[in-house]
């Protein structure tokens, strides 16, 4: 998520220099290779710097439910009771396909059983496994500490995948080791 967590569109190519600078300088400091980002609040702008700073890959944005007269509020609701969505095609090359957001049961949202958002997860799976497709699940570490039934739904997916995976051979790959596949 960058550095500081800005979304990107609000900065100028100076300061998202600055940005991936300090991301780089963390991750040399530490030892780590990072070589993937995600844009602050999906925020996707100035994707043709990242390259200078080691970053390989990107994910995209998320497709999601998107009445443009509604309140993004009531979309999210929506986009989270969509128990039909479908995977995503791949996308090659260094944009991970953007996925869906585990549902954060907060807010509005806490008003959603498990089994409602584990349909929508399940049909994915099932169409990422029949259609070669790809079924991307992302999350905050805080959602399932300020939502407990977050985490529940979180083991609920994870026992999910897992089981698509043994069962239906379901690749399970980190967003680099997607592009390495793919790129």
């Amino acid at each position: 998520h960058g550095y500081t967590h800005i979304p990107f569109e609000r900065l100028d190519e100076r300061e998202v220099r600055l940005e991936l600078q300090k991301v780089r300088d963390w991750s040399d400091r530490l030892n780590l290779n990072v070589q993937t980002i995600v844009f602050p609040r999906n925020k996707i702008n100035h994707e043709e710097l990242l390259a200078e700073y080691g970053i390989k890959s990107y994910r995209g944005r998320p497709n999601n439910v998107n009445v443009g007269f509604l309140p993004s509020a009531i979309n999210a609701f929506l986009e989270e009771v969509s128990i039909l969505k479908r995977a995503e095609e791949a996308s090659g090359g260094e944009v991970v396909p953007g996925g869906v957001f585990i549902n954060w049961q907060y807010r509005m949202k806490k008003v959603i059983p498990c089994w409602v958002s584990m349909a929508k997860y399940r049909h994915m799976i099932g169409d990422a496994v029949r259609k070669n497709r790809v079924a991307h699940f992302w999350g905050h570490p805080h959602n399932f500490i300020t939502a407990p039934g977050s985490r529940v739904l979180f083991t609920q997916l994870c026992g999910s995948i897992a089981r698509a995976r043994d069962e239906q051979g379901l690749e399970v790959l980190t967003q680099i080791d997607y592009c390495r596949r793919l790129g």
